[in-house]
């Protein structure tokens, strides 16, 4: 443990989120990198279940809601069912990120979302029943899983993508590069 997250270092000598226990009402940050016994590894993954939706606090079961999460810039993959179900408002994946696997924010209640310059593949179903307002991709080649941005009909989202060949629709979000 390193503050309040719980890692595993990997056998290529990087470390992967494995825990969050980031208290309510807090920001998550995960680091580029992170320090143990003296010696510093890259963050490059987040593991399935590694943001959880109930912390045990003070011998209380409680649900957790944060503001933002804040990807390092090393990290490479959000694992399947990462963050599933929790509450936060706003996500920002670091430029690293390649891929955000199936169910990663499934129903997590993000209203805006960042993805940055390496972001190559969204899993089918990864922001799900997410309520997005805003989606600011800044990424020229993005390949979009099924129903990975479907919603419950409610929610329009405005894509403001770097290169302008994009389109944004109802429900979903289109995104083409040609």
């Amino acid at each position: 443990d390193v503050g309040d997250m719980t890692y595993r270092i990997l056998p290529d000598g990087s470390a992967e989120l494995k825990q969050c226990h980031v208290p309510d009402g807090q920001d998550v940050i995960v680091p580029d990198v992170v320090t143990f016994e003296g010696k510093t590894y890259p963050v490059t993954r987040i593991a399935s279940g590694a943001i959880p939706s109930y912390l045990i606090e003070s011998g209380t079961l409680t649900q957790v809601k944060h503001d933002r999460l804040v990807v390092g810039n090393n990290v490479r993959t959000i694992a399947r069912k990462a963050a599933m179900p929790c509450q936060i408002k706003t996500v920002v994946l670091g430029d690293a990120v390649e891929e955000v696997g199936e169910e990663a924010f499934n129903t997590c209640g993000i209203v805006t979302l960042t993805l940055g310059k390496s972001m190559r593949r969204i899993g089918t179903k990864a922001f799900y029943l997410c309520p997005l307002a805003t989606v600011n991709c800044l990424t020229e080649n993005l390949e979009v899983g099924e129903m990975a941005f479907g919603g419950d009909g409610s929610n329009v989202i405005k894509a403001h993508i770097k290169s302008e060949r994009s389109i944004a629709g109802a429900n979903s979000i289109l995104i083409k590069f040609k």
